[in-house]
């Protein structure tokens, strides 16, 4: 029998990182599941799903893997989610819950505020925000956010279109949201015709 736990790292990005990692993982006799990635440089953190036997204690295998990653100055978290429903299946793949993928992209002044109001609107409809990307432009006081969206069946568009433009108009931004396959259509296109 096996447990599973989610890891997560944060430390200055150094080459040799998931090397050591993966070193540490192998010690413990672990099994790598998913792992995500993510870079604030000069920082990154990566989450980590992993298998370990049963009897393998988690208070272990968090000091071992701190251990072997003390020279890259890792602080890491860990976390029994064997039990957990949600970590079994996503909320796309659940079977009473056809969702459809859209993406949200938002450009305007940065202030306080923004985000809660965006994400408040899409957790009244059910919206499960599967991936988020923000970050300043050249002008650092504008902003630009991308968002994966799981929209469930049954919500309006054309109303939550609204909402959000709404919302874009009260605070000065710029808000679209498109198909999720859209994207992937057009990335299709591109590698068929070549580079532009």
């Amino acid at each position: 029998m096996t447990r599973r736990y989610l890891i997560s790292v944060s430390a200055k990005n150094r080459v040799g990182f998931l090397a050591a990692f993966a070193k540490a993982l192998d010690e413990l006799g672990g099994n790598l599941s998913e792992i995500s990635q993510t870079r604030l440089p000069p920082y990154f953190m990566m989450l980590i799903l992993a298998e370990f036997a049963e009897s393998r204690d988690p208070g272990v295998i968090q000091s071992h893997i701190r251990d072997v990653c003390r020279p890259f100055g890792a602080e890491l978290t860990i976390m029994d989610v064997t039990a957990d429903p949600c970590d079994v299946e996503s909320l796309d793949a659940m079977p009473d819950q056809k969702r459809t993928p859209f993406l949200l992209t938002m450009t305007g002044n940065d202030r306080p505020g923004i985000l809660r109001l965006l994400t408040r609107q899409l957790a009244q409809h059910g919206i499960d925000v599967t991936n988020v990307r923000a970050t300043q432009t050249d002008e650092k006081s504008r902003f630009l956010f991308v968002m994966s969206l799981s929209v469930p069946e049954g919500v309006s568009m054309l109303v939550l279109q609204n909402e959000l433009q709404q919302i874009g108009e009260d605070c000065a931004l710029s808000v679209h949201i498109q198909h999720g396959r859209l994207m992937d259509a057009v990335t299709s296109l591109r590698s068929f015709n070549g580079p532009s």
